[in-house]
C-alpha cells in the first residue's frame, strides 16, 4: 500500500481545505491512501496516520511549515513513528523548521527534499512513486 500524508505545522489552528498536492495525487493515483493532519489534529487522526505508515509498503510525508519552527504539537507522534520505521521514505519540507530538518537528516533511510511550493513537490512525488512527470504549468 502506498501512502501519502500531508502535515501542516502552524502556530495556531486554522482550517484550509485547499490541499493541492493531495488533490493532485488523488487524481493521479486513486488507489493511493492519502491523509492530511496538522499540529492541532486530534489523537485519533494522528493514530490513523501512524497506523498507515506502519502498514504501508511505500510512503511519503509532506511537511508544510506555515510558521517557522512552530511547535509540532500532536504531529510529533507521527514524527516519532517515522523515526521508528526503518523502511525508506520520501520527506518533503516546505518552510523552515530546524528541529524537524535535523531529526530527518540524521536518518539515512529518509530522503529529505526541501521544496518551495506544492508544484515542486509534484516532481519529487512523481519520481518517488513512479508516476508520469507532471506537466509544466502554463
Amino acid at each position: 500500500m502506498q501512502v501519502f500524508i500531508q502535515v501542516t505545522i502552524e502556530d495556531k489552528a486554522s482550517f484550509s481545505y485547499q490541499r493541492p498536492l493531495l488533490q493532485w495525487l488523488k487524481a493521479r493515483t486513486p488507489e493511493m491512501t492519502v491523509l492530511d493532519i496538522d499540529s492541532f489534529s486530534d489523537e485519533m487522526l494522528v493514530s490513523q496516520a501512524t497506523r498507515l505508515l506502519t502498514e504501508s509498503t511505500q510512503y511519503a510525508i509532506y511537511f508544510k511549515v506555515t510558521t517557522p519552527n512552530a511547535p509540532l504539537g500532536t504531529a510529533f507522534k507521527l514524527l516519532e513513528e517515522i523515526i521508528r520505521e526503518t523502511k525508506p521514505a520520501l520527506i518533503l519540507l516546505e518552510g523552515t523548521h530546524a528541529r524537524l530538518s535535523a531529526i530527518v537528516q540524521a536518518r539515512t533511510h529518509l530522503m529529505l527534499n526541501t521544496i518551495q511550493n506544492s508544484e515542486a513537490g509534484e516532481i519529487h512525488l512523481a519520481k518517488y512513486f513512479g508516476l508520469p512527470n507532471p506537466l509544466p504549468a502554463g
